[in-house]
């Protein structure tokens, strides 16, 4: 590595935000320790998923002839889907207002830690992300998160399968144009199509993830409406339909699509397997949700 180019997982100064003054550490833990425990977040398999996500909208933007640094690209959207996939551990593991928390942290825009010995998971990556969020998008990035975060506490509240699949896409479409508006200053100018596509793939990737995580969410009490047969035949007849029109769009991109969901149903073997049952479902993040690109 030169000293002109840095991985993914390095604590870079992203263009655009090299304007804001960046002030020392005040915790226990160096820049270089910081780093560490990032790539140790980054390597752990709980988010295998959220890290292999990055790769696949490059090569959506490929598909649509979208013009952009792919190595400062993907380092940016690597930070916002670890983020989501640390918070949604967090939702997982009870720490149902880990949302609130986060705006905080973005709403005071800090560019070091607090003092503090024990710095978490969620404060690393967070500040992280804010490090990776140009000037230009902050206030739009900022205003999306809190968008997102009422329309998941909207999710919790549905009464209905028909209110369920509404709240689940708006939450997979809202997921997607944030990942888009963190991106868009390193995009070329004809990148607005690419948005539309990625939210209506994460509108499918949500409805994915709720039939997957479905046994899990009624254990968890989850949604509070009672499920029938019905229902879940409903959801599952729902998603597949649009999944299958949207290959049909884009045939080419099939493939890709496939790998989604399979890198999806894999996920939840490898987290199901080592972990306490959920109280929480994984895909009620971001906050509380990834697309499935």
């Amino acid at each position: 590595m030169t000293a002109n180019h840095q991985t993914d997982l390095e604590f870079a100064r992203p263009e655009g935000t090299r304007g804001r003054p960046m002030l020392p550490l005040q915790n226990s833990f160096s820049p270089a320790e910081s780093q560490r425990r990032y790539q140790a977040i980054a390597a752990d398999r709980k988010y295998v998923h959220f890290t292999r996500i990055p790769r696949r909208i490059i090569r959506c933007l490929d598909y649509f002839g979208v013009s952009c640094d792919s190595v400062v690209v993907e380092r940016r959207l690597r930070a916002y889907y670890l983020f989501i996939g640390v918070i949604d551990n967090a939702i997982d593991s009870g720490e149902l207002q880990v949302s609130q928390k986060v705006l905080r942290q973005f709403e005071s825009r800090p560019t070091g830690f607090d003092q503090s010995t024990n710095i978490s998971e969620i404060a690393l990556v967070t500040e992280r992300l804010i490090n990776e969020i140009s000037d230009e998008s902050y206030p739009e990035v900022l205003n999306a998160l809190y968008a997102l975060s009422a329309a998941v506490e909207h999710e919790r509240t549905v009464a209905s399968m028909a209110e369920y699949i509404e709240a689940r896409k708006q939450v997979g479409q809202l997921t997607a144009q944030l990942s888009f508006v963190v991106i868009r200053p390193l995009l070329s100018p004809e990148s607005g199509q690419i948005c539309h596509f990625m939210e209506r793939v994460g509108e499918i990737g949500c409805l994915v993830d709720s039939i997957i995580d479905l046994h899990a969410d009624r254990l968890a009490g989850l949604p509070k409406f009672q499920i029938t047969a019905r229902d879940v035949f409903r959801l599952v007849k729902y998603s597949v339909k649009n999944g299958v029109e949207l290959s049909i769009e884009y045939p080419r991109l099939f493939g890709l699509f496939l790998e989604a969901a399979a890198d999806t149903v894999l996920d939840r073997f490898r987290t199901h397997g080592s972990s306490q049952p959920q109280r929480v479902v994984r895909r009620t993040v971001t906050i509380e949700a990834a697309p499935t690109v």
